[in-house]
């Protein structure tokens, strides 16, 4: 699986269904888009048509998938959150829960589910967000971990009543 980024771009999720339908009439292998701050996220199956990207006359990036399918860096997982890609950020995340235990198994599911609720924020689907981050938010965790103030960012989501997690 492959995802392109094309940045410096700014779209309003109500746009994401029409632009996701053109984009699979020029590309059958385009499957997803999510839109982020500054950022769309293109995901296909296969090789991506740089046509698609070069539609938004944008710089843009095409990363593999696969080479994050064993990253258990938590650090990368922060930055993939800090730049709005969540979806990758998930895959790191998860990769380091499939080894974890207890509390620390719980705290980041807590992560993989805000996570998944900006995944699904992108796609533009707010109340289906809105009801991850509510489920993750009944999940007892760690105070910190690995450096993360896990208790702050809890009491953002309360406070705030939204995710969009900017600079963990």
């Amino acid at each position: 699986m492959l995802l392109i980024y094309v940045y410096n771009i700014m779209l309003k999720n109500d746009m994401r269904d029409d632009l996701l339908k053109s984009f699979k009439l020029l590309d059958k292998n385009i499957y997803d888009l999510r839109i982020g701050k500054n950022h769309v996220e293109i995901a296909s199956y296969d090789y991506i048509n740089r046509v698609v990207a070069d539609l938004f006359s944008r710089s843009y990036k095409v990363i593999n998938v696969d080479n994050f399918s064993n990253n258990k860096n938590f650090y990368d997982g922060l930055e993939l959150m800090n730049n709005g890609m969540y979806w990758l950020a998930h895959e790191v995340l998860e990769n380091i829960w499939r080894d974890s235990y207890g509390i620390e198994k719980e705290t980041l599911r807590f992560l993989i589910l805000i996570c998944a609720a900006n995944v699904h924020n992108q796609r533009g689907h707010q109340e289906t967000a809105k009801n991850v981050v509510s489920r993750a938010l009944k999940i007892k965790t760690l105070n910190e971990y690995n450096g993360l103030n896990i208790s702050l960012l809890r009491q953002r989501l309360i406070n705030n009543g939204w995710i969009n997690i900017d600079n963990l």
